[in-house]
Formats: structure tokens, sequence, C-alpha cells
């Protein structure tokens, strides 16, 4: 299932002459399938989305690089806030590099294995890459090796808990055995993307957290962690065997779990300011 909003090219004529009504002038060229071209102020443009790999290039003339910046924030909504891959100059192998066209790329699919493929040169059969510069994700916002993000923005409370409880103990595991020698050194940046991304997503119930920037992990915060120990204390501690397991066989039969859910609410657990009170003179 894609998990980009957009479905084919067409919806993405639709949004740009939606935002940039009689500035910008588009069409679909003779037996183009996947591209649109046209001008955006008199700058050229070139669009293509290939939905089988949720794969869109944004592309202009080196004269014009500056109108990509402007396409940025529009085809990054389109692509369901995915934000680009990366950013290279696109050459038809024989040409002269000044007929070289800077590319935004957004993958929403591949991203690790299409980057493996720009960087050693295998991105394109018909052209090369030049001046490739990869664009890290922003922790929170990309999901990582989460397939569908979908899926997961609409989990409620107790499975996102769960969720965040499973990815961030593999985690821990992971990096527990490495340090101890039981299995081989490995990378897990995209599980940690996953694992932040998860945790951004408690702020829909009420949670506290710092904006996703760009280099900065998602800090947690008291309001964070008081949900997060709400949960788990509960499914850890105060169940007994016989209700956790009461608990999975419902769950398993779509069954009402709510007898097995935590009473109060986890704000209960942030500490208390104390009131103010008015002094008497």
């Amino acid at each position: 299932m894609s998990t980009a909003r957009i479905y084919d090219i067409n919806e993405v004529k639709t949004i740009l002459q939606k935002k940039y009504k009689e500035r910008i002038n588009i069409s679909r060229p003779k037996n183009a399938m996947y591209t649109i071209e046209g001008t955006l102020d008199s700058k050229p443009i070139k669009i293509s989305y290939f939905k089988y790999a949720d794969c869109l290039l944004a592309s202009t003339t080196l004269d014009y690089k500056e109108v990509l910046d402007e396409l940025i924030p529009v085809l990054t909504k389109a692509m369901n806030n995915y934000e680009p891959i990366c950013s290279y100059d696109r050459l038809k192998k024989g040409e002269k590099t000044e007929t070289a066209e800077p590319t935004i790329e957004w993958d929403i699919k591949n991203r690790k294995e299409r980057l493996t493929e720009l960087i050693n040169g295998k991105g394109f059969v018909d052209y090369d890459v030049l001046n490739l510069k990869i664009n890290e994700p922003t922790y929170g916002i990309y999901p990582g090796i989460i397939k569908d993000p979908g899926r997961i923005n609409n989990l409620g409370e107790v499975e996102l808990y769960f969720a965040i409880d499973y990815l961030g103990g593999y985690i821990w595991q992971c990096n527990h055995d490495m340090a101890d020698g039981r299995m081989p050194e490995i990378d897990l940046p995209e599980e940690q993307y996953a694992l932040e991304y998860l945790v951004y997503q408690t702020t829909k119930f009420g949670v506290e957290l710092p904006k996703p920037e760009k280099g900065k992990h998602i800090t947690p915060t008291p309001s964070y962690w008081a949900w997060f120990r709400f949960y788990d204390n509960h499914f850890k501690n105060v169940l007994t065997k016989e209700q956790w397991d009461a608990f999975l066989k419902a769950q398993d039969n779509n069954k009402d779990t709510s007898e097995f859910m935590p009473s109060g609410h986890w704000t209960d657990l942030l500490e208390k300011k104390p009131a103010k009170t008015r002094v008497k003179n």
C-alpha cells in the first residue's frame, strides 16, 4: 500500500495548479506516463512521480536552481510529509555539464537502497549523478523501518505504548549483546528513527515534547516519562500473569479489554506544582 498522499502524476499537477494558480504553466508531454513539465514564474520545472516506488523527482536547469526551494515544501506535503532524501545534478550521458538538471528526490519505500544506488553510480541508466548531497532525516518525522506510518498514526495509546516498548527493548538488547560480544556490531539508525517517530506520536495524547528539529533527537520529557511509566508499570507490575494471559487472549479475539486497562490517568504521575497562595499583609 502506498504511504504517499498522492496517487499519480495527475494529482501532482492538480496540487501545483491549486497552489500556484496563474504563476504555473504545466502539462504532460506526449507519451509521458509519469512526468509533467512546464514553468513556475517562467522558470522551467519537470516533475516525475513513480507510484510503484513512491518516488518523486523535481528538476530544473542550472540557471534556475532556486525554483526547487519553493517546490520542496509543497511536494513534501504531497509525499505525506516525507522529506527529500537527497539532491543532485542529473546529467545525460555524453552531454556537457552545463546541461545538467538540478534535482530533488523523495523516496518513501526504499530510502536506504536508493541512496546506495546513487552513491554507487547506479541511480539511472542514461544519466550520471553529480554533486550528490544526502539529506539526513529529521527525528520524530522520518519513520525509519516503519513500512506503514499511516497505521502507526492511527494507533491508540495502549497499542502505541506496546510498539514503543517492543522497539525500544529490541534496540537496548542489540546494544547490550554487541557490548558483551554476543552479536556482531551492527548499525541501528533506521530503528532509532522509527523509535523516535513512535515517541513523537504520543503528543496526540497530550504528551509535551519538543518539536522535531533537523539534527536533533527527540528528548524525552517528564511528561513523556509519566505517560510511558503509567502504562509500563500497569502491564508489567500490576497485572498478574493470569490477567496478562487473559488480556492477550481477549486482544487476539477482538474482545473487550477494558477490564485490563489501568485506572486513573497518566497525568496523575506528573509532579504537581504547589498552588500559589495569597499572602496577607
